[in-house]
């Protein structure tokens, strides 16, 4: 990945003359070099037009042979610069220009036109075209109104090997996810389409032209008359603290499950007073993970470090996040284990700013195959890391076993594990 200077002869009329350029318009009695108020150097280029409407245009022609096999891949591109002058209402532009090996053209950029008064820059950088075998670098233009006169100095052309990363955010805007919408009068019943015939077009506008738009992954939705379940079979990723989670929108119904690829675990996410997750899509902005409700339109971000969710009724980030942890151990037969202690232990544990503290803390539930047991549940009042927070006398577990569902409201940033205290069939530990 290389951006090379091409070499252009006499680029700022350094030599006193005009050499290396053609005149393709104009009097070339009219074109030189003159010694007075250069944009760098001793001299500068000028052109004095002879009458209204005149012309002028010249030009230098560059050999770009030599990165045919950059430009045959399609990865090439040109930026050409110069600085430039005119006076009173000259309208004069810079222009670049590709060209084969047949000397066809291939295509060709100009500019607007210089202001009238002090030196501007017109950079111009574009892609090339596969075939370019010469580039052209130049100006063309004329004389509006009355005689005058326009100059130029300090013209250079480069080109690049890789015009994505060495030329950043100029060419081919890679679409990483577009989306489509058919609407139609169909009912639902009639909408469970798995590969939908929409041919999508996209577009991209950057600060030096239009080109090229990848697109490399397209949803398409069917919005229809009867109400549906439009979360149904929706799938996204996001990273977060190097994790990457992959989200599984399985309907209103079925809610929302979350896999983490890193520990290879499961989760069931859902919102306030919903069976699922609210989050039906979403991608990385500026750093933060973002993701959209398409039920209210709003857009939220994925904090990993808050222990309060956003309150649609105040509008502020004021409820408690819920979470839910389950696990197990297993008996078999007739025996009845009892269980003397269970030990939950915390990296972190702090209530929520602003939250009163009697609000958030742990609770601790086991079921068997018959009953449920809660033992009970506590307040989220201290702060500190490595917090243990204990249950005594948790009974007798039986065949199949014990589940244990611990619940955080608000108060632990990581459960790290539950440990428990069992005897033996005849009570001894």
């Amino acid at each position: 990945m290389s951006i090379t200077a091409l070499t252009l002869t006499n680029p700022g009329a350094e030599l006193g003359n005009v050499t290396g350029w053609t005149l393709r318009a104009g009097d070339s009695s009219r074109f030189s070099a003159q010694a007075l108020d250069p944009h760098s150097g001793t001299y500068r280029f000028l052109y004095r037009f002879s009458s209204v409407f005149s012309q002028v245009q010249f030009d230098q022609e560059i050999d770009v042979s030599a990165y045919s096999a950059v430009i045959d891949a399609d990865t090439a591109a040109v930026r050409g610069l110069n600085w430039g002058a005119t006076g009173g209402s000259s309208s004069i532009s810079f222009y670049v220009q590709a060209y084969d090996t047949s000397h066809v053209q291939l295509a060709s950029w100009s500019t607007d036109s210089y202001a009238s008064g002090s030196y501007v820059s017109k950079p111009l950088t574009k892609a090339l075209p596969i075939g370019t075998r010469y580039v052209r670098i130049g100006v063309t233009g004329g004389r509006l109104s009355s005689t005058d006169v326009a100059v130029w100095d300090d013209f250079s052309l480069e080109i690049s090997d890789n015009r994505h990363t060495d030329y950043p955010g100029i060419f081919e805007p890679q679409v990483q996810q577009a989306i489509v919408y058919a609407v139609g009068g169909q009912t639902a019943d009639d909408t469970k389409t798995h590969q939908a015939p929409i041919l999508a077009t996209v577009a991209a506008e950057t600060s030096s032209g239009d080109f090229k738009v990848y697109g490399y992954q397209f949803f398409a939705y069917a919005l229809v008359k009867k109400h549906g379940d439009k979360r149904k079979l929706r799938a996204w990723t996001f990273p977060q603290d190097d994790h990457k989670f992959y989200v599984l929108q399985l309907g209103n119904s079925n809610g929302t499950l979350i896999y983490d690829q890193l520990t290879q675990q499961w989760a069931a996410w859902k919102s306030a007073d919903e069976v699922y997750w609210r989050g039906e899509d979403g991608c990385d902005w500026e750093g933060f993970n973002v993701c959209c409700d398409t039920l209210t339109g709003k857009i939220f971000k994925i904090d990993p470090v808050g222990r309060l969710d956003y309150n649609d009724t105040t509008d502020t980030e004021d409820t408690p996040i819920t979470s839910i942890v389950v696990g197990g151990t297993t008996e078999r037969f007739r025996k009845n284990i009892p269980c003397y202690m269970a030990e939950l232990a915390i990296s972190e544990g702090q209530p929520p700013e602003g939250i009163d503290a009697t609000t958030v803390g742990i609770s601790l539930l086991s079921r068997d195959t018959l009953v449920a047991y809660d033992h009970g549940s506590v307040l989220g009042t201290t702060t500190g890391d490595r917090v243990t927070v204990r249950w005594y006398g948790l009974g007798l577990m039986g065949s199949p076993g014990r589940v244990f569902e611990i619940t955080d409201t608000g108060y632990a940033r990581r459960i790290d594990g539950l440990n428990i205290e069992v005897g033996d069939q005849n009570g001894s530990q």
